[in-house]
């Protein structure tokens, strides 16, 4: 039998004569339909990026959000399977708890030739429909990330999703609202020191996309850039080129240049395609660090990740194309184990899970984000980016199925776990002030300078560095040894092992089960040597 080949776009199934796309206008019709029983989003509040964990404290916050962009050019009237199957769900506030859902429709064909929509629901912190322009998600979300780095914190901002989904156009947004809000206040740039650089990573090739910059005499001669890792397991960048920007005009002129050195080509998904994992660093240096004296500096990594593609996306590509498409989704599949593991160490008894963050260029790059044992805090806000289309519903489940789960196990995997009294989150005013007097050596007034108005241990926990530096004014000594000595206890009791019932096990239990397991393969051991020369015996 003679079966027609389906039109560019469409997509056939199995069992029938129809195709999904022939179906456009139900489709269209149904989810609509499905749409008008949707309670309407509630709008998002501006900075509210936060850890979920309490009332102790995890070393790595992650907000995850969802970002749809809108039907695009001849999209708007195109037929197949051009239509909307995307669409944001109810939103629940819970205290300060945000869950915004979204609903995804999978069109269907059945073998008899009736059209069908499977619908499923996933659930994020935020979810940004086509009404939300980029202000709206750095108010969101993205502001406090940035206040965190600016404080000595590590911030992360990521853009995930397949190709064409409009990471480049969310994340350049960003970098460019971030001039504004970075200069914005001129009393500010006398106390910190901005720098900025900018590199793609393409597998284990990495470039320095400001290399040709005026003030990099070496020109084309520079060192190839390395990404590792030190002696004390901080990741570090060798060789990247680091640009100091005293203004708007000076930090726009730099981002101007990355963006145009950022490869791309053209694919059957997406005329400008990026080619390689884009990654923007501004560091922040306040007075006093660069002589050993201040607070360390604080990082912000805007990361714009290269589009995954399936193999209907790349079905017309040259080898070329074919081999970059293999090293993009390699380093991507790396990142979604980085993501998995993550997720799973998370809960109670997870801290032996093995997170491979070494596995790729990049998740080495980002290890404070996998990291339990991090040593400050590091702020992460996930943007996963979907296209509404039926044609990518597929790309776009597999999408939500990587990154809501991060968002779930992150809000609940203390609910059944064990008060840990060692841990300084847990300290109440009274007890968070004799560990400053007592273990760290401050007098009553150094403490009333470091603990206004009856400071918590979790609300000492959360604050920067740089603060910490400026309530002990001229007192780097005190102030550094506070601010280690606080997150050596936070890293032990986030590494605290535990049962997968969330109950602590102490050291004098832990060293019980060592010696019970010798004992046992002792005496297994025991066992064997006996049948062994019974056997021996009797042959």
């Amino acid at each position: 039998m003679e079966i027609n080949a389906p039109p560019d776009g469409a997509r056939f199934v199995a069992g029938s004569k129809k195709l999904v796309g022939d179906f456009h206008d139900q489709f269209v019709s149904m989810i609509l339909e499905a749409q008008s029983m949707v309670p309407p989003p509630i709008v998002a509040n501006a900075g509210s990026t936060r850890s979920r964990r309490e009332p102790s404290l995890d070393t790595s916050t992650f907000t995850v959000c969802l970002r749809m962009r809108p039907l695009l050019g001849n999209e708007l009237t195109a037929r197949g399977e051009s239509f909307n199957c995307v669409i944001p769900g109810e939103s629940k506030i819970d205290g300060s708890d945000r869950t915004d859902q979204v609903i995804v429709f999978t069109p269907k064909v059945g073998i008899t030739g009736k059209p069908s929509l499977t619908e499923a629901t996933f659930a994020f912190d935020y979810v940004f429909g086509p009404d939300h322009d980029g202000d709206h998600v750095y108010d969101a979300v993205v502001e406090a990330v940035v206040k965190r780095a600016e404080g000595g914190q590590v911030g992360v901002v990521f853009a995930f999703g397949q190709t064409g989904s409009g990471k480049s156009h969310t994340m350049n947004g960003l970098m460019d609202r971030l001039v504004m809000e970075l200069f914005a206040n001129s009393s500010e740039a006398s106390t910190r020191r901005i720098t900025f650089s900018y590199m793609e990573i393409l597998g284990s090739n990495i470039r320095d996309c400001l290399a040709i910059m005026p003030d990099n005499d070496n020109g084309n001669t520079m060192p190839k850039v390395q990404i590792g890792e030190l002696l004390d397991g901080r990741a570090v960048v060798k060789n990247l080129s680091e640009h100091r920007t005293s203004s708007a005009k000076e930090l726009s002129a730099l981002i101007g240049v990355a963006k145009s050195q950022r490869t791309t080509k053209a694919t059957e998904k997406n005329d400008t395609s990026s080619r390689s994992h884009g990654v923007g660093i501004i560091r922040f240096g306040h007075v006093g660090f660069e002589a050993g004296e201040g607070p360390a500096e604080g990082v912000l990594y805007i990361i714009d990740l290269a589009g995954s593609e399936r193999s209907d996306d790349s079905k017309g590509h040259n080898k070329s194309l074919m081999d970059e498409t293999k090293e993009i989704n390699l380093s991507i599949m790396s990142l979604k184990e980085c993501i998995r593991a993550r997720t799973i160490a998370s809960g109670p008894g997870g801290a032996s899970i093995h997170v491979p963050y070494r596995r790729s260029k990049l998740t080495l790059l980002m290890k404070d984000v996998f990291d339990l044992g991090c040593k400050r805090m590091c702020s992460t806000v996930v943007l996963a980016h979907v296209s509404p289309l039926a044609g990518d519903v597929k790309h776009t489940v597999n999408t939500m199925n990587y990154c809501a789960p991060l968002r779930v196990a992150v809000n609940d995997k203390t609910k059944s776990s064990e008060r840990d009294d060692r841990d300084p989150a847990t300290w109440d005013a009274d007890r968070i002030r004799s560990w400053c007097e007592k273990t760290m050596g401050l007098d009553a007034t150094e403490s009333n300078m470091l603990l206004p108005r009856g400071t918590t241990g979790i609300e000492l926990c959360r604050t920067t560095e740089v603060e910490i530096y400026r309530r002990l004014a001229g007192k780097h000594d005190k102030a550094k040894c506070v601010y280690q000595g606080l997150w050596t206890l936070i890293c032990d009791a986030k590494t605290r092992k535990r049962r997968p019932d969330g109950s602590i096990i102490t050291q004098e239990q832990e060293d019980a089960e060592i010696a019970n397991a010798r004992k046992l393969q002792e005496e297994k051991a025991k066992l064997w040597e006996d049948r062994e020369k019974t056997l021996k015996s009797e042959f």
